[in-house]
Formats: C-alpha cells, sequence, structure tokens
C-alpha cells in the first residue's frame, strides 16, 4: 500500500485524461455522487481549462493518486479536489485542501461528497452553502405508472411552445434564493442546445380552463428540471410529470435515471423515493465562515 513517504507532489496540468478518468472513477465507486463528474466533456471543463492551477500527488511509480485544482471565478477561485480510496486517511486529502485555502479558494466544491470529507471541510472553518443528494431510478426493479387525470394535458416540448417551458420555469422557481435572471432566449438555448436534451421526455402541464400549469425538462438519462406553479402545488401534477417522463424513458429502452435534489427539500425527497428513486451520493459546495 502507498505511504506518504512514497508520494510526490507537483503542480502541472494534468494532460493525461486516461489518468485522471480511471481516478475519478475509483472515487465514484467508494464515495457515490454526480455520475457525470466521471464523464470526460464534464471532467475537462472542470480540470482542463488552461487558466487552472492544479496539485497533483504521484507514488514512486509515477501512479496517480490526489488531485486538486483553483478555478478563476468572478467572487474568486474555487477548489476541488479527489484523493484515491486505497490512500486516504494520510492526510492528503487536507494538504490539498490547505493548499487550496492558503491559495485564495474562496469556494469549495465536491461532486462526490462525502462525511469525511464534510468534517474536513468544517474543521477548517468552512460552512455550507449548497449541498444535493444524487438519485437514481433502475427501471429494471421499478418504472413509475402513475398517469395524467382529465382534465390535465401534456404536452411535449415543441419549438413552438418553448417560450412557454421558460414561463413555468420562471414562475415555479423565482421565489428560490439565487434565482438566476435568464432572458426566454437563453433559457432556451440552454435547454434546447444541450446535445443530450430529450424533447420528447420534456413535458408541459396543461390544463384547458386554467392554462399551463407546470413543466419537466430531461436530458440524457437525467430528470433536469421540474416545476408547478405555486397554487397547484400538492395536486400530484410534478409525480404525474415525472412518471410520464420516466415511462418514456423506460420505453425508449432506458435503464436508469438520474436526478438531483437539494437536501432542504424533504418533500420532494420522499416524492422521488416513492417513485423508485434512492440516494447514491451527494454533491455540495462550502465557504468560509463569515466570508
Amino acid at each position: 500500500m502507498t505511504t506518504l513517504t512514497d508520494v510526490s507532489w507537483t503542480e502541472a496540468p494534468l494532460t493525461r485524461w486516461d489518468e485522471v478518468c480511471e481516478l475519478v472513477d475509483r472515487c465514484l465507486e467508494t464515495d457515490g455522487g454526480l455520475p457525470l463528474a466521471a464523464d470526460l466533456e464534464f471532467m475537462y471543463s472542470r480540470w482542463g481549462s488552461p487558466a487552472l492551477v492544479t496539485r497533483q500527488a504521484r507514488t514512486a511509480e509515477g501512479e496517480l493518486v490526489a488531485a486538486g485544482l483553483l478555478r478563476p471565478g468572478d467572487s474568486g477561485p474555487t477548489y476541488a479536489g479527489m484523493v484515491d480510496p486505497g490512500v486516504r486517511g494520510r492526510g492528503l486529502g487536507s494538504q490539498l485542501l490547505d493548499w487550496g485555502l492558503i491559495s485564495g479558494a474562496r469556494v469549495v466544491e465536491s461532486e462526490l461528497l462525502t462525511a469525511e470529507a464534510t468534517a474536513l471541510f468544517t474543521s477548517r472553518g468552512l460552512q455550507r452553502t449548497f449541498a444535493e443528494d444524487v438519485m437514481c431510478i433502475d427501471f429494471r426493479v421499478q418504472v413509475p405508472q402513475c398517469r395524467v387525470a382529465p382534465p390535465f394535458q401534456l404536452w411535449e416540448w415543441t419549438p413552438g411552445l418553448a417560450s412557454r417551458f421558460f414561463e413555468m420555469y420562471e414562475i415555479a422557481f423565482r421565489d428560490r434564493p439565487d434565482f438566476p435572471e435568464l432572458s426566454p432566449l437563453d433559457w432556451i438555448e440552454d435547454v434546447a442546445h444541450d446535445a443530450d436534451f430529450r424533447p420528447t421526455w420534456s413535458l408541459l402541464a396543461f390544463h384547458p380552463d386554467l392554462g399551463d400549469v407546470g413543466f419537466l425538462t430531461a436530458k440524457e438519462g437525467w430528470i433536469d428540471q421540474v416545476g408547478v406553479m405555486p397554487a397547484f402545488r400538492r395536486l400530484g401534477l410534478g409525480e404525474v410529470l415525472l412518471s410520464e417522463s420516466l415511462r418514456r424513458m423506460a420505453d425508449d429502452n432506458r435503464r436508469e435515471a438520474w436526478l438531483n435534489v437539494n437536501v432542504n427539500n424533504p418533500g420532494a425527497a420522499m416524492l422521488y423515493r416513492r417513485l423508485g428513486f434512492d440516494v447514491r451520493g451527494q454533491r455540495g459546495r462550502f465557504t468560509p465562515m463569515g466570508g
């Protein structure tokens, strides 16, 4: 087993993406968390920018066992790091985090958040400002069968309906803290131009007398956003939207679907569990206390 005396530290760009993928895979298998973290495109967006500062630990044989980054941002650098599960408990994570904080990190993020990492962050005077449970449903075990009841109707995404999806997005989410002020064109482009967007799984809930009352957008393997007008919540519309979208995924021969839910939203988490989702990990963000 690797010991600390076997490890050497360098500050250099990560160039061998195969070994970065392998390190993320090992962490993901042990920790759970966001499966997209192992996606090469996602990984490169986090770890591949020439503006990044990266620090890495390697064994005497050259194996990558830990890596951290500082990513520039408007409010200051963001730190993220990972340590091979096989060499944990030896201070590598602490050394990486301390390097990031000394180097000026104002945000610490993790897509594979564990209780041990949370304890480490807290010990350095960091407070959690955001956390989501990462949940998954296995269609080989369960496919939700809840159907829409008249007079409500579900319409799938079309370019002609895109602006109405945006209106539902604004109504459903604008009371949330830090709600982003996006124009209709920006939001629609962000949704529809994503290569993984699936319009036939994305649905608008409509009532003939009352108009649009809810929406859901979906990507390949993911429930992206789901929202219902405040006046129509607790009527089962969210469950109907989710069930229909998930049923369409299963009918298209997908084996599973994922979603993220804020840890401060227990009502939504309860609904997802009832539909067949279970928690596979957590992701989170931390900032200095009082900072």
